[in-house]
């Protein structure tokens, strides 16, 4: 019975370590160098991290901008050379900045690579992107 006990337990701490590499293995932070489109001079960084409850926040810093300008940003299927449908709405940037959380992870995220992230001119003149980052998972 002991004996038993003692191969329970042993399993049972194999699996738990286990189960620790492949959480600890997972990427946790994705990445995008937003580069300056259509002349804007607007170029920054979007970060991806996880957080505790299994979703993501994405924060992005543009320098260049026009201070209280909104402008829209989004999460694109495929490159910034060739973007394809919006694959998650992100908060307006205002003066530059924007955070959001999105309800996925940056493991997932990985897995529908290539994605890009890009900002629009503002509300009234979304069809002008101002700049735009692949995402990448260093």
């Amino acid at each position: 019975m002991a004996k038993n006990i003692v191969i329970i337990v042993l399993a049972l701490a194999i699996l738990g370590g286990a189960a620790y590499l492949i959480k600890v293995s997972q990427p946790r932070v994705a990445v995008a160098t937003l580069n300056s489109q259509n002349n804007s001079g607007q170029a920054g960084t979007a970060t991806v991290i996880n957080l505790p409850d299994g979703n993501a926040k994405v924060t992005i810093t543009l320098f260049g901008v026009t201070a209280g300008v909104s402008q829209p940003a989004h999460i694109h299927e495929g490159t910034c050379e060739n973007l394809g449908d919006v694959k998650y709405p992100l908060i307006n940037l205002l003066n530059g900045n924007s955070e959001t959380i999105i309800y996925t992870d940056v493991a997932k995220l990985g897995r529908n690579l290539p994605l890009a992230i890009n900002v629009h001119k503002s509300e009234k003149d979304q069809s002008v992107y101002t700049s735009c980052g692949n995402l990448q998972i260093p």
